[in-house]
């Protein structure tokens, strides 16, 4: 596995309320995953790819903001999940059995925030949040297996939403 990558960020202050903070990371993946059974197909992922990020800060007043931001990210499957032969999972007694045509996730990213910050050191957010998954990674375990097998296959799509409350005093 070899994994390289690069990032550049800028910021900008609009006016007093308004700041931008933006952004770029490129991330190249060389993931290969080779059984030493020649006739079993080896895992492979090879890509670049390109992963913005955008954040916006609106300050209502001293003390309380509203912030938006939207992201690229990605999760790479690791080398269990695309290893082309069976793994043995000694905790739960499950034979794994890799899947070497798994591709990576895109994750799109989406969050609406209000901060409040009543005195120094403390803060109540509130948040709400989207994901929208591409390629995501699931388990899928086989009902007619004897022996408890559980492969990896990627899905279309996914998406995860949900709201956040965060308090610290």
């Amino acid at each position: 596995e070899n994994i390289w990558a690069a990032y550049g960020m800028f910021v900008h202050d609009f006016t007093t309320k308004l700041k931008i903070v933006g952004g770029m990371r490129v991330e190249g993946t060389d993931i290969q995953v080779t059984s030493a059974d020649s006739l079993l197909e080896s895992g492979q992922i090879n890509s670049v790819d390109f992963l913005p990020s955008f954040n916006m800060i609106y300050a209502l007043n001293d003390n309380a903001n509203l912030r938006f931001s939207a992201s690229q990210t990605l999760a790479r499957p690791n080398m269990r999940e695309m290893a082309p032969f069976f793994s043995f999972d000694f905790l739960g007694g499950f034979l794994y059995s890799g899947n070497a045509n798994l591709e990576r996730t895109l994750i799109q990213n989406y969050d609406l925030r209000y901060e409040l910050y009543n005195k120094p050191g403390e803060m109540i957010a509130f948040s709400v949040y989207y994901k929208n998954f591409n390629n995501p990674i699931v388990r899928v375990f086989s009902p007619n297996s004897s022996t408890g097998e559980i492969t990896f296959e990627n899905l279309d799509r996914a998406t995860v939403y949900g709201a956040e409350f965060e308090w610290r005093k």
